[in-house]
């Protein structure tokens, strides 16, 4: 088959959804299947396929539209949020875009997110099956971030909800079929559109084992020793992981233990404001900001206990790439988490946003030598069984036999 990976966001890029589609792409390949990546280029200039020559100029696209619609837009709807104008504009350029490229070609088309699902079902041809992933949840990330930077009113929320809502039912309505990676995400998505009951289900991710252990075995780059427990959170610095909360946790954790150093792993918009609340809070001392690494492997390895305080999560790689590499792990109940990490099983969850607990679960595992070991073991062995990336592969390509099927 000759298979169409599509992203409205930038590919190659840090994170999860990307780790999903190389892993894919690759697992497919080795399979005896053709796999193109859609995405825009990392300078957003172009929307492309990945290494291969073939790209349409966006910002030629974008200009035209934004000409066109958001005067149109801001006469019918004169008291409308102003990201709705942006999306808008920015909607109709992923859909002038994919129209450049032969999607015709394809057997499958396989979208990693509503957005682009939703452009490429006013596009693509009709016998064309549409499959999508969703990596999280659109509605409320969207939400987040507006509010977070505030930008949105409570009088804008109620119209902001309703249209960042819609994408997500017009992406579902596209595709003829999603998965989600987490029942807790199927549960959120059916819980607004019911209708799709039958058209969604649930597949874990999977990741190559063995090759992440390789990694693990590869010398650290540019880190200083310590004699401390480390304490590593491996995510992008974005509204949506909860810094703030971990950072706040720390700082009550310094009071009563000192013996530990925090590495955040990972860039993003936050940057700046983290490493300024981080200095208000005393704690350069014990929390290095690492950035983007190339070694995340032999990082995890060194460190003692992994920690993610996200307020939204769906079913995330860094957790289990901790589990992977035999780590504690103390994570908030966000999303999918909770089927990832059994309490004082497989690891430690504490409350959404809950800072005083995840400074006391963050004690009891550096105070319990005994206990992080076995958290870690058990995650571990849990890990192994269930995140065969072989397995998830052959799991999509039964998902791509059914809509064949049905067509």
């Amino acid at each position: 088959m000759k298979i169409l990976i599509a992203s409205a966001g930038n590919v190659p890029f840090v994170g999860g959804s990307f780790t999903y589609m190389s892993q894919l792409k690759k697992g497919l390949e080795e399979e005896g299947h053709e796999v193109d990546i859609f995405g825009q280029s990392p300078s957003s200039e172009v929307y492309y396929l990945l290494n291969k020559n073939v790209s349409v100029n966006k910002g030629l696209i974008y200009l035209n539209i934004e000409n066109k619609i958001i005067p149109e837009i801001n006469k019918q709807f004169p008291n409308v949020h102003p990201w709705i104008t942006d999306f808008e504009t920015y909607s109709y350029t992923l859909e002038a875009a994919l129209a450049y490229f032969d999607l015709e070609s394809y057997d499958i088309i396989h979208a990693q997110d509503v957005v682009v699902a939703r452009a490429l079902g006013r596009v693509k041809s009709g016998k064309t099956p549409l499959v999508s992933t969703i990596h999280g949840l659109f509605s409320k990330e969207i939400l987040l971030h507006l509010t977070t930077s505030g930008t949105l009113t409570e009088e804008q929320r109620s119209d902001v909800t309703k249209y960042v809502q819609n994408i997500e039912y017009l992406g579902c309505l596209s595709s003829d079929l999603v998965i989600t990676p987490s029942n807790w995400l199927k549960n959120e998505m059916m819980s607004h559109f019911p209708d799709f009951s039958n058209q969604m289900i649930v597949s874990p991710y999977g990741m190559n084992i063995e090759k992440f252990k390789t990694e693990m075995e590869k010398p650290l780059q540019f880190i200083e020793d310590t004699n401390k427990t480390i304490i590593i959170c491996t995510a992008r610095l974005d509204p949506i992981k909860g810094h703030e909360n971990l950072l706040n946790a720390l700082a009550q954790l310094k009071n009563s233990n000192q013996d530990w150093i925090c590495w955040l792993v990972g860039d993003g918009e936050l940057k700046n404001n983290l490493k300024r609340l981080t200095a208000s809070l005393r704690l350069n001392d014990h929390v290095q900001f690492l950035g983007n690494r190339d070694d995340v492997p032999a990082l995890l390895k060194r460190a003692d206990i992994f920690v993610l305080s996200s307020i939204q999560e769906n079913h995330p790689f860094a957790l289990m790439e901790a589990q992977v590499a035999n780590k504690a792990v103390v994570v908030s109940d966000a999303g999918g988490m909770p089927e990832m990490v059994t309490h004082l099983q497989t690891g430690l969850l504490f409350p959404i946003g809950n800072r005083e607990e995840l400074s006391e679960r963050l004690r009891s595992i550096l105070l319990n030598t005994e206990l992080r070991n076995r958290l870690a073991k058990n995650g571990n062995e849990w890990a192994e069984t269930r995140f065969s990336h072989v397995k998830m592969v052959e799991r999509v390509l039964k998902f791509y036999e059914k809509v064949l099927l049905v067509d």
